[in-house]
C-alpha cells in the first residue's frame, strides 16, 4: 500500500513539476534565514542566544539562478581559522559582532537584516527629529520637541486651553455672524436641526408652569 502511495505522489510531483526538498535547497534556506534574523548559526543550525557573539562570514551557496553569496552569522565553533576584525556592538540589538576581514569597508556593524532595518529606521527618525528642531508652545510658552512640522502646542491640554480662549474671547461681538455647517448665515448660536425643531414644535403647547417641556 505504501508503494502505491509513493508511486502516486511521484506521479503527481512529475505532473506538477514539484521536486523533493534537496539538501542544497535546505542549506540555502538555512543560510538566508540566519542572515535575516541571526537566530541560529548558518553552518551548524544551532540556536544563538540574544547576546551571544557572532562571526559574520561570506558564504557561497547554490541559489535559483546559480551560485550566490550571502554574509551570514556563525557561532564560535563554526567560525574556523579565518581572519576577523575586532568585536563591535550591533547597532540594532547590541550583541558583539566580528566581521570578516575582506576588502569591503562596512560603515555600520549589524548582525542581521532585521537589525539593519531597525537601525535605518532609528536613524531616519533621529534625522527627522533634528530637522524639526524645537518650538515654543503658543499657549504656555514652553519649549517642546514637536512630533510634526506644523505643531503649535506642546500638549492636548494647551490646545484645548487655546481653543476655549479663542471661542470665549471678549473680542467676539454679539452681532458677529458665523458660517454654519449647512452654509446658512446665523448669529452666535447654531440654528437647531430639523429634528430639534420638530420636537420644539410638538412640545410648544405642552409647556408647564416651570417653563420646561412636560413630554
Amino acid at each position: 500500500m505504501s508503494d502505491v502511495r509513493e508511486e502516486c505522489a511521484a506521479h503527481i510531483s512529475a505532473l506538477t513539476g514539484a521536486t523533493a526538498d534537496s539538501d542544497a535547497r535546505r542549506h540555502h534556506r538555512d543560510i538566508r534565514n540566519a542572515a535575516a534574523t541571526a537566530s541560529h548559526c548558518a553552518k551548524c543550525g544551532r540556536a544563538l542566544a540574544p547576546g551571544e557573539p557572532v562571526w559574520r562570514f561570506r558564504m557561497t551557496h547554490y541559489a535559483l539562478f546559480g551560485w550566490s553569496h550571502t554574509v551570514a552569522p556563525l557561532c564560535e565553533q563554526c567560525k574556523g581559522g579565518r581572519w576577523y576584525r575586532g568585536a563591535k556592538e550591533c547597532e540594532g540589538c547590541g550583541r558583539p559582532v566580528h566581521n570578516q576581514m575582506d576588502r569591503v569597508q562596512r560603515g555600520r556593524t549589524l548582525c542581521s537584516s532585521a537589525c539593519r532595518i531597525k537601525a535605518v529606521s532609528a536613524a531616519a527618525r533621529s534625522y527627522r527629529r533634528h530637522a524639526r528642531g524645537t518650538k515654543v508652545c503658543d499657549s504656555c510658552a514652553e519649549t517642546f520637541e514637536p512630533s510634526r512640522t506644523d505643531a503649535r502646542f506642546c500638549s492636548i491640554a494647551c490646545k484645548q486651553r487655546a481653543y476655549r480662549k479663542r471661542v470665549t474671547s471678549s473680542e467676539c461681538r454679539a452681532d458677529t455672524r458665523f458660517d454654519s455647517r449647512n452654509g446658512a448665515q446665523v448669529g452666535n448660536h447654531v440654528p437647531p436641526t430639523s429634528r430639534n425643531a420638530s420636537r420644539s414644535a410638538r412640545c410648544a403647547p405642552l409647556k408647564n408652569r416651570n417653563g420646561g417641556c412636560s413630554a
